[in-house]
């Protein structure tokens, strides 16, 4: 990560503490990273509505911006997360919960599983 820019989106909602959990691993992990929050209402499981954020506010985020999506009823489970790298950054998300309007509207140049 080169510009220390992270951007979160959840269906957590602000309840409870998860998102603060979120904050607290990602500091303990790189303490100069500055969190922003896309949003953390998107509405439960709702991964159009997800993908549809991202691609209405990729653009004003600086190449190499990291953005990790969790919007998925899998969360927690043994599934692997994928990281995909597009021009402007990386986009973190569950292997079997694709972000469709993302994928017709942003050009992904390479995935690893």
């Amino acid at each position: 990560m080169t510009n220390k820019q992270l951007v979160l989106q959840t269906d957590f909602g602000l309840g409870d503490g998860a998102v603060s959990v979120m904050y607290g691993v990602a500091k303990t992990i790189a303490p100069a990273l500055h969190v922003a929050d896309l949003t953390h209402e998107i509405t439960p499981y709702n991964i159009w509505e997800a993908s549809y954020r991202l691609y209405q506010t990729l653009s004003y985020w600086p190449v190499g911006t990291v953005f990790v999506f969790v919007v998925d009823p899998g969360v927690g489970s043994d599934r692997k997360s994928v990281c995909a790298l597009t021009k402007t950054g990386h986009y973190v998300y569950y292997t079997r919960q694709r972000y469709p309007y993302a994928y017709r509207q942003i050009f992904w140049f390479k995935s690893r599983p």
